[in-house]
């Protein structure tokens, strides 16, 4: 799925990049919600499931605001 425009900016790789995020980043702040929460067990699933939610609407917050930037430049 590519929704890039024709002609080229330094945003288009944000334009067509999905909500995908790194395991790693995903286990990581999966792991900070346990911790807040007292470390007590039972949820691993829904805080994965947090995690990674958070992680997509940060990066996707991050692509429109490369994106906006990109367009007050011209």
């Amino acid at each position: 799925m590519d929704h890039r425009e024709s002609g080229s900016s330094s945003s288009d790789q944000t334009k067509h990049m999905d909500a995908t995020v790194p395991e790693q980043r995903i286990r990581e702040r999966a792991y900070e919600i346990y911790q807040q929460r007292g470390a007590k067990g039972g949820h691993a699933e829904g805080d994965w499931l947090t995690a990674e939610a958070e992680l997509k609407e940060i990066k996707k917050k991050a692509a429109h605001v490369a994106r906006v930037a990109d367009s007050l430049k011209t």
